[in-house]
């Protein structure tokens, strides 16, 4: 008997197949696709739209998102930089997302996810968000 996968909530450690596909229009642009791992909720806002529309999903469902020009940054809030640069393509795009894994982090790795929340994304990325 299989037990049931723990519902994604606050500081769980989440890993997910992500998939970027242009829309019509984004010319030239290849779907970009990468698994990525972050815990949930560690923002200084609280938790993101992003992250609220996975909050109680679990293993082996998947979200559909439309991201339009102008709204990733706030769609993404601290996570920009690392989902723009997992992705590595601007808006407009449907971001397609499969939920891979998620476990109860360590304490370390709270405190190590939340030291490089302010390092930004290390600069030199391209992104334009001035980290």
């Amino acid at each position: 008997m299989s037990t049931p996968s723990k519902p994604i909530a606050p500081l769980d450690k989440i890993t997910l197949r992500i998939q970027a596909v242009p829309r019509d229009g984004a010319s030239g642009l290849q779907p970009a696709e990468t698994d990525v791992t972050f815990i949930c909720g560690i923002g200084s806002s609280g938790l993101i739209p992003f992250e609220h529309k996975l909050i109680e999903k679990t293993v082996g469902e998947t979200v559909t998102m439309p991201v339009e020009p102008g709204a990733d940054e706030f769609l993404f809030g601290h996570l920009y930089c690392m989902l723009h640069q997992a992705i590595g393509i601007t808006p407009p795009f449907d971001l397609h997302l499969s939920i891979v894994a998620v476990t109860t982090p360590e304490g370390r790795e709270v405190v190590k996810a939340m030291a490089q929340m302010t390092g930004g994304c290390g600069g030199g990325c391209s992104c334009g968000c001035g980290c």
